[in-house]
């Protein structure tokens, strides 16, 4: 049945529809990919080696996701699929990895005709947010792949500066990461404007304290992010914003919005925080999982999986 469902939707990438505009919200992953399951069981948040959603600065740890990034180019090539699951790495593995400008990353992406291929991305920039928290800006050189803006998320280690700092941005009364932003906003608009003049403009992501960022750099610089609906803007697991945000963004015109696909799973708290703007799916599991492991985990390695559209301002 799955196997026929991805049929369907490449059919609709050959019509040259193109992925934000697939039914996102009839998606069922009921046979997940075998590479991401076993993934999720050796490197979940609570596991021996936890890769998924925690920090580490081991360089071991970046050849782990290089490696799983690789087979995941082998292994799967339905253009829903690789768009999903490549993103959902980047905002919840590669993000928490300590990359260094000058590294490369291959990542499987889908060309605009909904060829399966393989991008070299390189670090860019490497952005100290506030107190030594990171973004990473992306590069590519095909004209398939625009740039790419991508933050971490929560740092939950007490031992550092950047992780107090982290934390307390979640905490801020402004909204989670709002003042974080406000003081990274203009390295952050000063790299956008230098690679939409070298290459195009670019789309964000993040998860969780990263996905609220990327909110933020979509409302404000919305000028300089990528309005081809093929390369949507994404958001893992992210806390919503004030009202006072969330009305500007709705007072946006609807021209200057670009594609923003938010993905939030059922009975994660986080993303019941403040309020939610984009297009918003929450991804229900089969069986409940914890609060925990309900923002935390893999929605692509998950074992059933439905997807939901919810109106903006439901939350």
């Amino acid at each position: 049945m799955l196997k026929k469902f991805f049929s369907y939707l490449k059919s609709l990438f050959s019509k040259k529809q193109t992925p934000y505009h697939l039914p996102w919200h009839q998606l069922v992953f009921q046979d997940p990919n075998q590479v991401l399951v076993d993934f999720q069981n050796k490197h979940h948040y609570f596991s021996s080696h936890p890769l998924i959603g925690r920090v580490s600065a081991n360089k071991s740890d970046v050849e782990i996701v290089k490696d799983l990034l690789l087979i995941m180019h082998e292994k799967i090539s339905s253009p829903i699929e690789r768009i999903f699951a490549s993103n959902e790495i980047l905002a919840k593995v590669l993000a928490y990895r300590d990359l260094k400008t000058g590294d490369k990353i291959s990542v499987p992406f889908v060309s605009k005709n909904g060829r399966p291929i393989l991008c070299n991305l390189l670090v860019d920039k490497t952005f100290n947010l506030w107190n030594g928290m990171p973004a990473f800006g992306l590069i590519c050189k095909d004209p398939h792949v625009s740039p790419i803006l991508l933050y971490r998320g929560t740092d939950l280690t007490l031992d550092t500066k950047r992780g107090w700092s982290s934390i307390l941005s979640d905490l801020d009364f402004a909204g989670p990461g709002k003042n974080t932003y406000l003081h990274a906003r203009s390295d952050i608009r000063k790299w956008l404007e230098k690679v939409k003049k070298q290459y195009s403009k670019s789309r964000v992501m993040g998860f969780s304290l990263g996905g609220v960022l990327t909110s933020y750099t979509l409302l404000y610089e919305h000028d300089l992010i990528q309005k081809d609906e093929a390369s949507p803007s994404m958001a893992f697991s992210p806390p919503g914003v004030s009202k006072k945000v969330f009305l500007e963004w709705l007072s946006l015109p609807e021209k200057d919005k670009a594609p923003f696909m938010v993905f939030i799973t059922k009975g994660d708290l986080v993303s019941k925080i403040g309020k939610l703007y984009g297009d918003v799916y929450q991804a229900t599991p089969i069986p409940d999982l914890s609060a925990i492991m309900a923002h935390a985990s893999l929605i692509s390695a998950l074992p059933y999986i439905s997807l939901k559209n919810i109106a903006e301002n439901k939350k």
